[in-house]
């Protein structure tokens, strides 16, 4: 059969046809985008969504969301419609994405929380491959109601070198700095400045969703269909490792119960992460460059707890998430 493929931007009517791809694809699963008002939203946020059809009919969708807090692109919901899986749409889709997002101006760096079932055909569809840095701990449930991990990826602009502030304290080992250096640093092209790192453990996109215990204070999203909660920002008074964490377990119970907590650690914070292992989180991907100050961005630690019971499906690439989370595991280092 011969195809007709089109690739265009996307506009708020075409918010039903979007949706239904999302539809067809995750059926009964809690994915967003399958409610058409979701896509109507985001286009009034400045979301940048790409299309392609064949004849009249969208058949497979891309979206770019532009993150002020950390002052990067997102290129996510890479989605093909089930019937035409395997039919060469997304190696039209995923080159012009790319090419689109490095064209805006403030565009330095592109990150994206991929299924791993799409990291082939991304790798083949354009020169931009986002450099793998870990996964996200299984926040996607499908349809079937399993967990999914998502891998977590990242590529500089070809031409702009974002200044990057390394910390000045070893985070980790010396084997998981080595994985680190050769196996994400060493290729992603950024300008490495001396710098200062804020004050703050945990970073993120601001949110309107608080809890508080005593003199702490917690930011939180919570997905209640996922029973995800990322933590964005958490503070309080001065204090050692022990009580600010023991000040986080307190805003955690009070915050709505979750299987998968996860949040963003800012890399120089040595003591707090170490503490958070105690507790029961680990470290699942490292993100260079991922906080945004005037002087650099500065580098984080992703990090999550998971305590329920539902299957965690590592579907492809199974072999490199475990090795993500050996390598970062400072006990099998």
């Amino acid at each position: 059969m011969d195809y007709h493929y089109e690739t265009r931007s996307a506009c708020p009517d075409d918010a039903e046809e979007i949706a239904l791809i999302f539809q067809r694809a995750y059926g009964s699963g809690t994915h967003a985008c399958r409610d058409p008002a979701v896509i109507r939203d985001s286009f009034r946020r400045d979301w940048k969504w790409l299309v392609v059809y064949d004849d009249a009919t969208i058949v497979a969708c891309a979206a770019g969301a532009w993150h002020p807090w950390n002052r990067m692109y997102e290129t996510l919901w890479w989605l093909t419609n089930p019937a035409y899986t395997g039919r060469g749409v997304m190696t039209r889709l995923a080159p012009r994405s790319m090419r689109d997002l490095f064209a805006e101006e403030r565009c330095e760096v592109i990150f994206g929380f991929l299924r791993s079932s799409i990291i082939p055909i991304y790798r083949r569809a354009t020169e931009d491959a986002l450099v793998i840095l870990g996964h996200e701990g299984g926040s996607n449930i499908r349809g079937t109601g399993e967990r999914e991990y998502l891998l977590v990826g990242m590529t500089p602009h070809p031409e702009r070198r974002p200044r990057r502030i390394p910390p000045a304290c070893p985070i980790f080992s010396l084997p998981v700095r080595a994985f680190i250096e050769n196996r994400i640093l060493a290729q992603l092209p950024f300008e490495t400045v001396d710098g200062v790192y804020p004050e703050a453990a945990v970073v993120g996109p601001p949110s309107t969703d608080r809890v508080a215990a005593g003199d702490w204070r917690m930011e939180l999203a919570y997905k209640p269909a996922e029973h995800t909660i990322h933590v964005t920002g958490f503070a309080g008074p001065p204090a050692d490792a022990e009580t600010t964490l023991a000040g986080l377990e307190s805003c955690l119970e009070k915050a709505p119960a979750a299987d998968l907590v996860f949040l963003y650690v800012l890399a120089d914070k040595v003591r707090f992460i170490r503490g958070l292992r105690r507790h029961g989180f680990v470290p699942t991907a490292y993100l260079p460059a991922w906080y945004y100050t005037d002087n650099g961005r500065c580098d984080c630690v992703l990090v999550a707890r998971y305590t329920g019971r539902a299957t965690r499906t590592i579907a492809r690439f199974g072999e490199m998430i475990d090795q993500f989370d050996i390598a970062l595991d400072e006990e099998s280092a």
